[in-house]
């Protein structure tokens, strides 16, 4: 049986697809999933690189910074 789609990627904004992120377990259940969960996890795939990437250049700032204040 295959679950229905979610409702239409371009109707879906951040806030619902960080929800749904945090209930995907349902499209790992074995069964067939749809083109459009698809490419409903690709865009949470895309988000979260994205957020990932934020932290990243967020440490490296504060790394940078920590090393001029130590230096000075």
């Amino acid at each position: 049986m295959v679950r229905p789609a979610p409702q239409s990627t371009q109707q879906l904004d951040a806030d619902s697809l960080d929800k749904n992120n945090k209930h995907s377990d349902i499209y790992y259940s074995g069964e067939a999933i749809s083109d459009q969960q698809i490419k409903h996890l690709k865009i949470i795939l895309e988000m979260n690189k994205g957020k990932q990437r934020v932290l990243e250049l967020e440490l490296q700032l504060k790394k940078l910074c920590q090393q001029r204040f130590s230096t000075d």
